[in-house]
C-alpha cells in the first residue's frame, strides 16, 4: 500500500472517529436540562407531590360517594329458597316442600333536613383541603429545587475563588522561599505566606465540603433528573416583592396556603356538626317501592303477591339524649381547629419576618460587600503601582490579591443569599408557584 493510500486511509479513518464522537457528545448534550426543563417534570414525579395528589383524588372519590350513596335510589334484591314442613295444631293438615322468596326493593331519598347536604358539603371541604394541600407541597418542592440549585451554582463559584486563591497564596509562597534562599528576603515572610496559605487550604476544603453536600442536596431534590441536570442557567431575584413587612404580611394573610388549610378544616368540621345536629334531631323521609314474590305452605296455594309503594318517615330519638353530646363533641372540635387555625396564623407571621428579614439582611450584605470589592480592588491598584517604583514587597502586592479574591468570593455568596431569601419570602406568602418562576425565568432569558 503505497503513501498516499495509507495517508488518504488515517485521514478517513480520523474524520469518521471525530464524527462520532461529536454526536455522541451531542447526543449527550441532548438528554441535558436546565432548571426550567427539569422543573416541570419534578412536580410530576416529586414522591410528596404524588402522595398530595393522591390525596386530592380520594377526597374527590369520596365526595362523589356520598353524593351517590344519598341522592341516588337504593335497590335490593333478597331471594332465598328452602325446605319447609307446614302443621296446623289440631289439624289434619300438614304440607311439605320447598318454599321459595324473592323481593324487590327500590329506596329513594326524599329528604333527610339537611344530613346528606351537609355531609357532602363536609367532603368538599376535605376535597378543598386536600388541593390547597397539593399547591403547598408544589411550592415546597420549587423552593426546595431552587435552593438545590443555587446552593451548587453557590458551591461551584466559591470553590473557583477558594482554588484561585490558594494557587495565589502558592505562588506567593514559593517567590518568598526563593528571595531568602538568595538572601533577599525574611523568614518572617516566609511564615506569613505559609500561615496564609494553610487558611487558604482550609476555606478551599470547606468550599469542597459544600459542592459535595450541595450535590448530594440535589440527587434528594431532583431524583432521577439530578444525573442530567446543567448549571448553566442564572436564577434572578424574585420581582415584584412586597414594598415593607407590612405588605409581607397582608399578602401572606390572603394567600399563605397554611392558613387556607386551616380554614377549609374549620369549615369541614361545621359542616360536619350541622350533618350531626340533622342526624339526632331531624326525621328521614323516603320513598319505597316493593315486589315480594313466596312460594310457602302455609295452608295457601300458589305463589302470594305482596306489592307495595309507600312513603316512610324515621325519626328515631335516643331518650338518653345522645345526640346533644354528639353536637357537644362536635362544637369542640370546631373550637380546637379555629384555636390551631389562630396559632397556624401566628406561625406563617413569623415565618414572613424572619423571610424579610433574613432578605433585608443579604442585601445590606450585599452593598457592604460591594463596598469591600470596591476597596480591596482600589488597594491592590495602588499595591502594584507603589510595587513598581519599591515601596511596597511583591508580599503586600499578592496578600492584596488574596484579599481582593475573597471579598469577590464573600459577595458571589452573598448574592446567592439575596436570590435564595427573595424566593423563600415568596413561598412563606404563599405565592411561589411554577407558573411565577417559570415566568421569572423566561423574562431573565429574554
Amino acid at each position: 500500500m503505497s503513501k498516499k493510500v495509507t495517508s488518504k486511509f488515517q485521514s478517513r479513518a480520523a474524520f469518521s472517529l471525530l464524527t462520532v464522537a461529536l454526536l455522541m457528545a451531542h447526543s449527550a448534550s441532548a438528554q441535558t436540562v436546565n432548571f426550567s426543563q427539569a422543573l416541570k417534570p419534578l412536580l410530576e414525579i416529586a414522591p410528596r407531590t404524588q402522595a398530595a395528589d393522591a390525596d386530592v383524588r380520594a377526597a374527590g372519590a369520596r365526595v362523589d360517594e356520598v353524593r351517590r350513596r344519598a341522592w341516588a335510589p337504593q335497590f335490593e334484591l333478597n331471594a332465598s329458597a328452602g325446605y319447609q314442613r307446614f302443621e296446623k295444631p289440631n289439624a289434619e293438615l300438614h304440607e311439605v316442600g320447598n318454599a321459595k322468596t324473592h323481593t324487590l326493593r327500590l329506596t329513594q331519598l326524599i329528604s333527610d333536613f339537611g344530613r346528606s347536604t351537609k355531609s357532602i358539603r363536609e367532603n368538599e371541604m376535605v376535597k378543598s383541603q386536600a388541593e390547597a394541600g397539593l399547591e403547598a407541597m408544589k411550592q415546597g418542592v420549587v423552593l426546595d429545587a431552587l435552593q438545590a440549585y443555587l446552593s451548587v451554582q453557590r458551591a461551584e463559584k466559591v470553590l473557583a475563588f477558594a482554588r484561585l486563591s490558594e494557587k495565589n497564596i502558592v505562588e506567593q509562597a514559593r517567590i518568598e522561599d526563593a528571595m531568602v534562599e538568595a538572601g533577599r528576603g525574611y523568614v518572617s515572610n516566609v511564615l506569613q505566606a505559609k500561615a496564609q496559605l494553610a487558611g487558604a487550604q482550609a476555606r478551599r476544603v470547606r468550599a469542597e465540603g459544600a459542592q459535595s453536600v450541595a450535590m448530594y442536596r440535589v440527587q434528594a431534590v431532583f431524583g432521577n433528573l439530578a444525573a442530567n441536570l446543567r448549571y448553566e442557567e442564572q436564577i434572578p431575584k424574585a420581582t415584584n416583592l412586597p414594598r415593607s413587612l407590612k405588605d409581607a404580611l397582608d399578602e401572606a394573610d390572603a394567600n399563605s396556603l397554611q392558613i387556607r388549610l386551616g380554614k377549609f378544616r374549620s369549615e369541614a368540621l361545621a359542616e360536619r356538626m350541622a350533618s350531626i345536629r340533622a342526624r339526632e334531631y331531624a326525621p328521614r323521609l323516603q320513598f319505597l317501592a316493593e315486589a315480594r314474590r313466596a312460594t310457602a305452605f302455609d295452608g295457601v296455594n300458589g305463589t302470594v303477591k305482596d306489592d307495595r309503594a309507600q312513603f316512610q318517615l324515621n325519626y328515631p330519638i335516643n331518650l338518653g339524649l345522645a345526640g346533644s353530646s354528639a353536637v357537644s363533641g362536635a362544637q369542640h372540635d370546631i373550637a380546637a381547629s379555629l384555636a390551631r387555625e389562630e396559632e397556624t396564623r401566628n406561625l406563617v407571621k413569623e415565618q414572613v419576618a424572619i423571610a424579610w428579614r433574613n432578605l433585608q439582611t443579604a442585601q445590606d450584605n450585599q452593598v457592604n460587600l460591594q463596598n469591600q470589592v470596591r476597596l480591596a480592588q482600589e488597594f491592590l491598584n495602588i499595591a502594584r503601582q507603589e510595587r513598581a517604583v519599591g515601596k511596597r514587597s511583591l508580599l503586600d502586592v499578592l496578600s492584596a490579591e488574596t484579599n481582593l479574591l475573597n471579598a469577590q468570593s464573600d459577595l458571589v455568596s452573598t448574592d446567592f443569599d439575596v436570590i435564595s431569601a427573595s424566593y423563600t419570602l415568596m413561598q412563606a406568602m404563599g405565592r411561589l408557584d411554577s407558573a411565577t418562576v417559570l415566568s421569572q425565568l423566561a423574562a431573565k432569558r429574554s
